[in-house]
C-alpha cells in the first residue's frame, strides 16, 4: 500500500530527526571524552607540581639543619680560637687544653657522620630523581608512539608533550636545587674537617710537650689559613690572636647557601 505523501514526509522527518539525534549525542560523548581527559591532564599536571614541592620542602628542610648545625661547628672553632689571656699556657701537659682537644675530636666525628648522611641523602634524592627520568622518557616515547600510530592529532600530541616537559621541567630544578645544596654543604662541611684535623694535631702535639721550631711553623700556617693572613707571637698562637676572620671561607658559604634560599623563594 502506497504511502501518502504527508506520511512519507513525517517518515523522512522521524529518519532525519533520529539521525540528527545520533549525531548530537555522538558529539556529546566526543566531547564529554575530550573534557574528561583535559581534566585529567590537568589533574595529572598538579598532582607532579605538588610532589616536586613536597619533596623541594623536604629537601630544604634538611638542607637547613645541615647549615645551621655547620654554622655551629664553626662558631665553637671560633671561640676555640679567640684570646683566652695574656699568658701563654706552658708546653707540655697543659691540662688547659684537654677540655678543647675533646671539643675538637667531637667536632670531628661528627663531621664524618654528616658527610655520610650527606652522601645517603643524595644517593635518595638521585634514585628518586631517576624514577622520574623513567616515567618521564616512557610518558614522551608514548605520546610519540600513538602519533605516529595515527591514534593521536597533531594538535593534541603537542598539547600533550608540552604539558609532560611542563610537568618534568619542576622535577629538574627540584633536582638540581638539591645537588648544588649538597655540594656546598659538602664543601663546606671538608674544609670544616681540614681545619678541626690540623687544630687536634697541633694541640697533641702541644699537650705532649713538642718545643721544636717545625711545630711553630705550623702553627703560624694553621693561623693563617684560619683567620685569612699571618699570626705571630709564641707557640700557642692558635689560641691567643683573634678570630675575627676564622673559617671566613666556610661562613661565606653558608651565607651564599641563605641568600639563595631567598632568591629562590621571591
Amino acid at each position: 500500500q502506497a504511502l501518502k505523501p504527508s506520511s512519507f514526509t513525517a517518515l523522512v522527518a522521524s529518519q532525519q530527526s533520529e539521525g540528527a539525534m545520533k549525531t548530537a549525542v555522538l558529539l556529546v560523548a566526543v566531547l564529554a571524552a575530550f573534557y574528561r581527559a583535559d581534566a585529567i591532564a590537568v589533574k595529572q599536571f598538579l598532582d607532579a607540581k605538588k610532589e616536586a614541592a613536597e619533596e623541594r620542602t623536604r629537601s630544604d628542610a634538611f638542607f637547613v639543619d645541615t647549615f645551621a648545625k655547620q654554622e655551629a661547628e664553626l662558631i665553637q672553632l671560633q671561640q676555640l680560637a679567640e684570646p683566652v689571656g695574656t699568658a701563654v699556657p706552658a708546653l707540655g701537659g697543659s691540662s688547659s687544653l684537654l677540655p678543647a682537644l675533646a671539643m675538637l675530636k667531637g667536632l670531628y666525628e661528627d663531621g664524618k657522620d654528616r658527610i655520610s648522611t650527606l652522601n645517603k641523602k643524595e644517593e635518595e634524592s638521585k634514585k628518586l630523581f631517576e624514577g622520574k627520568q623513567k616515567a618521564h622518557d616512557t610518558k614522551i616515547s608514548t605520546i610519540e608512539a600513538k602519533l605516529q600510530a595515527k591514534k593521536l592529532s597533531q594538535e593534541f600530541h603537542d598539547s600533550e608533550i608540552h604539558d609532560e616537559n611542563r610537568m618534568w621541567s619542576y622535577w629538574s630544578r627540584v633536582r638540581e636545587r638539591q645537588h648544588r645544596q649538597y655540594l656546598s654543604a659538602l664543601k663546606i662541611q671538608h674544609g670544616t674537617m681540614t681545619k678541626v684535623s690540623k687544630m687536634i694535631d697541633l694541640y697533641e702535639k702541644t699537650i705532649a710537650g713538642d718545643k721544636s721550631e717545625d711545630l711553630q711553623e705550623q702553627f703560624q700556617s694553621v693561623m693563617a689559613s684560619m683567620h685569612g693572613g699571618g699570626a705571630s707571637g709564641g707557640h700557642l698562637v692558635l689560641i691567643q690572636s683573634k678570630a675575627v676572620e676564622c673559617c671566613k671561607d666556610e661562613l661565606s658559604a653558608l651565607r651564599k647557601e641563605r641568600q639563595q634560599f631567598e632568591i629562590d623563594e621571591a
